[in-house]
């Protein structure tokens, strides 16, 4: 998680502040650029949805989604192989 974490706060897509009464917590908070790009990723996904995947009942489609997120997930945590 922190490493997610330091990832988009490196892309400016969110910011941490400490809490004073736990230094050691933050307040994590998405910065305007993240908030641009949730709201982006949310159309995207909804013409997606009512355009591509509309033929797939709502089953299939969290399945297509919950599928995509294991490919992302797997690419994300493994190295490449070549």
């Amino acid at each position: 998680m922190a490493q997610l974490l330091d990832t988009l706060e490196q892309r400016g897509l969110v910011s941490r502040v400490p809490l004073p009464a736990d230094r050691r917590k933050n307040r994590v908070s998405l910065t305007e650029a993240g908030q641009d790009i949730l709201a982006r990723d949310h159309l995207v996904r909804e013409e997606l949805d009512g355009e591509y995947l509309s033929p797939v009942d709502a089953g299939g489609r969290a399945a297509f989604r919950a599928a995509l997120h294991a490919i992302i997930e797997h690419h994300q945590s493994s190295p490449p192989t070549t």
